[in-house]
């Protein structure tokens, strides 16, 4: 069956100390509802579970969020973090751009979670155009290596120098003498491929460019 959601909003988050998780999540349950994506009468997302052996803690948000969103946070390996994105902390929002209000989630709620999410990497992207590159190059650890640059894309300060060997105003300036759209934040830079939603072929075209610019 055709997945209707079509968009997918992912953060990354490194692994930090397991007494510090309470902080984190509590941070990204606020954002969460305080956002326009919560809805009085939603269900209440749960407080945190504190049990330090835990190995996994999945958290579901689809049952607490407004109609045409579905997704999940997963909190992984407190004990065994490796130095690969397998272990990340995940945030994961699924949604039809065209039936929600995708502005609101590009202009306003991406910055606030990716913030309280500690992310180093927030993407907004075509899940067609995810689904291709998993079939032609499969799964690759983003935190030694970018995938691609998405519709909408924040890659933090020091990945910027994982990802390109050029620090974050380097790619910033590169980027903007092409054309592209860039936003600075204390800790990294939004990449903006277009402000409108494009078809998968003009969005992975535009992605291409900005790699092979970004990567010379």
């Amino acid at each position: 069956m055709k997945n209707n959601m079509e968009y997918c909003l992912m953060l990354s988050s490194i692994p930090i100390d397991f007494d510090e998780l309470d902080s984190k999540y509590q941070s990204t349950k606020n954002a969460i509802e305080s956002s326009d994506l919560w809805k009085k009468g939603k269900e209440a997302l749960p407080d945190f579970e504190k049990k330090s052996s835990k190995y996994q803690w999945y958290v579901s948000l689809t049952k607490s969020l407004a109609s045409g969103y579905k997704g999940y946070i997963s909190f992984q390996n407190r004990h065994s973090a490796g130095n690969s994105a397998m272990h990340d902390d995940r945030l994961v929002l699924e949604f039809n751009p065209k039936k929600i209000d995708f502005k609101y989630i590009r202009e306003n709620f991406f910055i606030l979670v990716l913030t309280s999410f500690s992310s180093y990497r927030a993407s907004i992207y075509d899940e067609t155009l995810a689904s291709k590159d998993f079939t032609t190059v499969g799964v690759i650890d983003t935190r030694n290596k970018i995938d691609r640059i998405h519709l909408i894309d924040f890659i933090h300060n020091d990945f910027c120098e994982i990802y390109f060997k050029k620090n974050a105003k380097k790619v910033t300036d590169l980027l903007r003498q092409n054309g592209f759209k860039v936003n600075s934040l204390k800790n990294g830079i939004i990449i903006v491929l277009a402000d409108h939603i494009p078809t998968a072929d003009d969005l992975e075209e535009r992605s291409d460019f900005a790699l092979k610019l970004l990567q010379k």
